[in-house]
């Protein structure tokens, strides 16, 4: 069986012919040329690879990338001006840091954020994106953090 068959299996209830065994994709990147690393995408282990089905379409919103250093390590912070204020998040590492939310001030800003905000089918980009994977590729739709996580 392959990566695809047995994790299909699995979600069908059914028993593969052995556990199958995936990673986040992203930590392994810089590995692939690596041979040692490149047999265990030959023996089975598939790299989890996560876009979006659909996008967020935000009006009256400017959207403010910046990234800076603090010991060392790379802190990503996005900002959404909006008509009403501004809301950010930081990510240290790829990891979120800090969330949009943090003080009550915040919940009004994101309150008018969302009621400006649609969301669209972002199947085009994503079939492409489809096409891109490799056979140790696993692909997800990731969905993002919601306030009951």
């Amino acid at each position: 069986m392959t990566l695809h068959e047995r994790l299909e299996a699995f979600w069908r209830g059914e028993k593969p012919d052995r556990i199958p065994y995936t990673a986040y994709g992203f930590f392994f990147d810089n590995k692939l040329d690596d041979p040692e690393f490149r047999k265990l995408t030959e023996d089975g282990l598939g790299l989890l690879r996560g876009t979006c089905a659909f996008k967020h379409v935000h009006q009256d919103t400017e959207i403010l990338q910046s990234s800076s250093t603090e010991d060392g390590v790379e802190i990503r912070r996005q900002t959404f001006h909006t008509a009403v204020g501004d809301v950010w998040q930081s990510y240290r590492k790829g990891w979120h840091d800090q969330y949009y939310l943090k003080t009550a001030d915040d919940y009004r800003v994101m309150t008018w954020l969302w009621e400006h905000t649609t969301v669209e089918s972002n199947e085009s980009a994503m079939r492409e994106w489809l096409t891109k994977l490799k056979p140790w590729d696993f692909a997800v739709s990731f969905v993002g953090r919601t306030p009951l996580q």
